[in-house]
């Protein structure tokens, strides 16, 4: 038994695999297209994320400066009314 192969091709054969080839050079343009299309999609959210921490970062810092100024005044108003810092005014009346 021996093995051999015809060089003759048809020409519905030669069709399909131009086709085919077509079809698979098409089908990777569009997934290099995706593929850059998600790679601006990131590049776009890393930029608003970056915007977003910087915002957060200002806001925290603005809140802790407010913390602490509240907190400055409870000790000034404290030392004012004479209270101590177990005693709240909340005491039992007789």
């Amino acid at each position: 038994m021996t093995w051999h192969l015809e060089q003759r091709f048809s020409v519905g054969i030669m069709i399909a695999l131009v086709i085919q080839a077509g079809s698979f050079v098409w089908y990777a343009s569009k997934v290099d297209s995706r593929i850059e299309n998600l790679e601006n999609a990131r590049t776009s959210q890393e930029e608003s994320f970056s915007r977003i921490e910087s915002v957060r970062r200002t806001e925290n810092k603005e809140i802790l400066q407010e913390v602490r100024a509240l907190r400055d005044l409870v000790i000034e108003l404290r030392a004012y009314f004479n209270y101590s810092e177990f005693d709240y005014g909340d005491q039992k009346k007789n």
